[in-house]
């Protein structure tokens, strides 16, 4: 299973709505027999990233499975080329 995305109002943070979120996700899962749950990105290792903490709180391991490094994007000096521009 795949949960890449979540977000919230800042006024229903107390709520903790993210976190309700990946846990119905993570029940209805394994009420389906899913035995594997990507959460997607969590930034470099080497750095701070908030996101990738919300993610730890949950357990599993983390993996890198390299599908976010930027090789050859041919259309990337364009876009750099545009928003310069702007």
């Amino acid at each position: 299973m795949y949960d890449w995305y979540a977000g919230n109002l800042s006024s229903y943070n107390s709520y903790y709505p993210n976190d309700f979120l990946v846990w119905e996700t993570l029940k209805w899962g394994r009420e389906k027999g899913y035995t594997a749950f990507n959460f997607g990105g969590a930034g470099s290792p080497n750095k701070a990233y908030g996101v990738r903490d919300f993610k730890k709180k949950f357990g599993g391991k983390l993996i890198e499975h390299g599908y976010l490094v930027d090789t050859h994007f041919f259309l990337k000096p364009f876009i750099k080329y545009i928003i310069r521009n702007k």
